[in-house]
């Protein structure tokens, strides 16, 4: 696998874990749950920080 294909597997499983933090904000809105809102927004808030790095890379040209 070239590093390019890893750094796009990579960008979207993050991206899907950004989605799957935005559902898990929502149900746990409408259920009333703050313990769970809160847990859902951390780990909303985790992942463009874990992104980041991936993002800085790729303007450096670290990805092609």
């Amino acid at each position: 696998m070239t590093a390019r294909r890893a750094w796009q597997y990579q960008i979207a499983g993050w991206s899907l874990f950004i989605l799957s933090g935005m559902f898990f904000l929502w149900s746990t809105a409408a259920a009333g749950d703050p313990i769970g809102f809160v847990a859902s927004l951390l780990f909303l808030v985790a992942c463009p920080i874990f992104l980041a790095p991936l993002i800085r890379s790729a303007k450096r040209g670290d990805a092609a």
